[in-house]
Parts: structure tokens; sequence; C-alpha cells
């Protein structure tokens, strides 16, 4: 469908200042806008709210300026709603809802029912999302289906298969060298072959699986990594998931002890020790490329998360290994040597666990194949988030 404009912006008459010089900034880059202070001039003859209305269904895309006016401005809830009920919900493969913070802007000030949309905080992140094309990867080609929700369970368990089988990427047998940093001990691990998604999960994939409700990220888009997860909502995560399209789950779960089944054929974390041979891909430096081309950090993040895979991947075809968030990993963490490879296998408590790769947050040298950190398993931030795996 040709659209007439490129996108609608939705705002408060209190803020027109700042909205003329975001649609001045659009109009740079070429965007068709719909901007009601200047576009209605044109649209003699027709009353407001039919000129509105005839707007949003000609406008790709939806932009919400959300500011304290806009949230208490009835015109602007009549716009959010008539799009989001009458236009997004009916064609989400094409229209996007999308939210610009603009001053003194809270999270809640944002309806509970638009958190889950992307944000941006600035003109020019906003300009990157509108003039990207769509999404080719193979895991945002097959995400659309699974967002009709409303199909029979064995349409769902179908979908969700179809969605991890595209994702999942051979990971050969080999050996990695690992190194402490600390003591300069080195020792090498032997790994055997393994699936491995090639993206971090991603919101949109998250509450598939557990609900819109359980995805507490703080920077929302469905194609951003999902964070603000424990270690043990990962585990419950891997299990459901496994369970929801037939394979065997690997972990069970008796209160706060978790114990793996390394034979099961379900979703589970990486061991610390296939987190690093899986990132360095054969590779031997810090970094598998150049840091700003494969990973997004404290200097190009623009201080958030950003939408999977749009980096360059590692050798063997992994997206987002170094960078945008932290991954967590099943290892109880302790210092190298140590018993790493026995601890891999035994039942634990609650303890740290591993985490790995950097994030957005975090400086070149954290987000590094050898760099490891550690977090409480009953802890989350908006910097952490999660791969699947799966044994062979």
């Amino acid at each position: 469908m040709k659209y007439k404009y490129d996108v609608f912006l939705s705002f408060s008459v209190k803020d027109i200042d700042f909205v003329k010089a975001v649609w001045e900034e659009l109009k740079k880059s070429r965007l068709n806008v719909f901007f009601s202070e200047e576009t209605l001039k044109k649209n003699i003859g027709r009353t407001f709210d039919d000129a509105i209305e005839n707007a949003l269904e000609q406008s790709k895309d939806f932009f919400l300026i959300c500011t304290p006016n806009s949230m208490q401005s009835e015109w602007v809830e009549d716009e959010y709603k008539t799009f989001y009920h009458e236009i997004y919900k009916k064609n989400k493969k094409e229209r996007r809802f999308i939210i610009l913070e603009g001053k003194r802007f809270k999270i809640s000030l944002v309806p509970l029912r638009l958190r889950r949309f992307q944000r941006a905080k600035s003109v020019t992140e906003i300009i990157d999302i509108l003039t990207e094309k769509d999404i080719q990867h193979d895991d945002q080609k097959m995400m659309a289906p699974s967002e009709k929700g409303d199909g029979t369970e064995k349409e769902r368990k179908d979908t969700l298969w179809q969605i991890m089988e595209n994702r999942m990427v051979l990971i050969p047998a080999g050996a990695v060298l690992m190194k402490d940093k600390d003591s300069g001990n080195e020792f090498t691990e032997k790994i055997n072959s393994f699936l491995l998604d090639k993206f971090p999960v991603t919101q949109d994939l998250y509450e598939k699986v557990m609900g819109e409700e359980k995805n507490r990220s703080r920077f929302r888009g469905g194609d951003r990594p999902v964070e603000y997860i424990s270690w043990f909502e990962v585990v419950e995560f891997c299990n459901r998931l496994s369970g929801n399209i037939g394979l065997k789950r690997v972990y069970t779960i008796d209160r706060k002890k978790v114990t793996a089944d390394w034979n099961a054929n379900g979703f589970r974390l990486l061991t610390e020790k296939e987190w690093e041979y899986a990132c360095r891909a054969g590779t031997i430096g810090e970094w598998y490329g150049e840091i700003d081309k494969i990973a997004w950090y404290k200097d190009n993040s623009n201080g958030s998360t950003q939408v999977v895979g749009k980096k360059e991947p590692n050798p063997w075809g992994l997206y987002d290994m170094l960078g945008n968030v932290w991954e967590w990993c099943w290892d109880r963490y302790e210092k190298y040597p140590g018993q790493r490879k026995k601890a891999c296998r035994e039942p634990e408590n609650v303890t740290y666990r591993v985490r790995r790769g950097g994030s957005w947050f975090n400086l070149a040298e954290q987000c590094s194949s050898a760099h490891r950190a550690s977090k409480s398993a009953k802890g989350s931030s908006h910097n952490l988030g999660m791969r699947l795996a799966r044994s062979l």
C-alpha cells in the first residue's frame, strides 16, 4: 500500500515550539510528515476531525511526542487510540507506533498498553528508525505471523517452532583457549557441537512466550533485546518455550534450587566456556572485528539498547555477541581456573552467576570476548538479557 505521509505527528499545541523543531528536522531527511499546524492549511473544505482521521489512515507510521502536556490532551488521546485500535492492530506488518521522549518525559506518562512500543530519546534517533528499510533478518521476517495471536494451540506451537528453527545456528565442536586476566593463567576447554540463537532474545519473542505483562524492559521495542530479567526468570523462560513447542525441558526448578538435564533437547543457557567459544568464532583477539562495527557500547549506543542484528555478525553468523546487553550464562561465578567444568554440571542454589559480552552502557574494554562479570541470580538490570542454546 502506498501512503500519502511517512509519519503522523501527534502532539500538544502547548509544545508547539519543540514540535516545530522536530518537524523541521524530519523534513530535512525528506520525510513526508503530517503536521497539523501546517498540513491542515491545505485541507480547506474538510472539518478538522475528518482531516485528522483521513491523515491517520494515510500515514504509514504514528509518531507520538510524549510530554506531560500531550498526555493530558484529549486530542492526542483520540489520535493515538484511533491509530492503535483502528489502524495499527489491523496491519502490524507495515505500520509502526513510535514514541519520542519529549520535554520532562517520564515512563509513568505512557499508558501501559503503549509501553511495549519503540521509544526514541532524540530526533536523530527517530530519523534513524523512520528511514531504515524494512527489517530483513530471518528472525524478524518470521515474527509477524505469530503476532496474530488468536490461532489454535497447534498454530501457536508451529509458529514458535518456525521462529526458533530460523534463528538457531549450528556451532561446530572444537576447543577454546581461555585466559584469566588477573592471574594470567591460560587453559583450554573442549566444546561439543550445539545450536545457538543468532540473536539475543527480543521483547517480541519474550512476550509471545511469557505474556506482555511479564516484559519489564526499560527500553521498549519488539525487536530490541529483552532486559530487566533475572537468572531465575531466564530459566523459567527456557522451560516454558521448550514446553510450548514440545521439547524436553532442560531445567528442574525446586524453589530456588535449579538442576539441568544436559541431554534434554530443550532450550537452555550457554555455559561460560560455550559463550566464549561461540563469541570468538575462531578469532583470537579481544573483539572479532572493529568494535564500532560489531557492538553497541557506551560510545555509540545513544544511551540505550538497540534493535538486534544491526551490527556486523561474527564469523559464525552471530549478532550482538558483544555489546547491546550482557548475556546470562549457566555457571556460578568463581575465579579461574577453579572447578568450573564440574560446577557446570552440578545442581546449585542461589548464588552469583556469570554474565558475558558487555552492554550499551559499558566501555569498549568491557565488551570483549574475555571480559567476565557476575550478578546475583535474583538480580536484574536494564542492560542484562539472554541468548538461547540447545544441546545436540
